[in-house]
């Protein structure tokens, strides 16, 4: 099933869809059993970020993987409309350094610019601030510029000065 239209201009419509996608989307938290998806995902997102996944080693990745999926403050879900899964997001906290983060939002190409990640970006600020939580940061690798754009349209600030490749973003729950 492809997404929504995506209106051009009318954004009345937009926000319309909203509604019904929060009623659509579920997210499924992480097990041993989905690791590939999750890696099918972690591939593509090398890609936007480096241009080339020939750096990208399977093996380590699952390992890391495995350290997050059993993490208590670490949260990685599949994102699923009508049974296909779309996207992959993870958050997490830091308690001792009261931190949150947006770790990463990924939906797969078809399914970008369809107001989806709208939905599933509340969908993460929900949880904070049922936690009580006053921000979220974020590290975008500034060469991706679908996501520096995606932050930005969404009222994230800059946090701090970018360092290497990346450029912290902020967000005031």
């Amino acid at each position: 099933m492809m997404p929504p239209h995506k209106p051009s201009t009318h954004k009345s419509v937009a926000q319309q869809l909203l509604p019904q996608l929060e009623n659509e989307l579920k997210y499924i938290a992480v097990d041993a059993n989905q690791v590939d998806t999750c890696l099918e995902f972690y591939r593509e997102l090398e890609f936007l970020n480096q241009g080339h996944v020939e750096a990208f080693c399977p093996a380590s990745n699952k390992i890391t993987l495995a350290q997050k999926i059993n993490q208590a403050d670490y949260h990685i879900e599949l994102v699923y409309w009508h049974d296909e899964v779309i996207g992959l997001i993870e958050y997490s906290s830091d308690n001792q350094a009261n931190s949150n983060y947006l770790n990463n939002l990924f939906l797969r190409r078809q399914y970008r610019s369809s107001g989806f990640a709208e939905v599933i970006l509340q969908h993460v600020y929900g949880y904070f601030k049922q936690q009580q939580k006053q921000q979220l940061l974020s590290k975008i690798n500034i060469n991706n510029n679908l996501a520096m754009r995606f932050f930005r349209k969404h009222q994230w600030q800059y946090y701090g000065q970018p360092q290497e490749q990346t450029q912290w973003m902020q967000m005031e729950l």
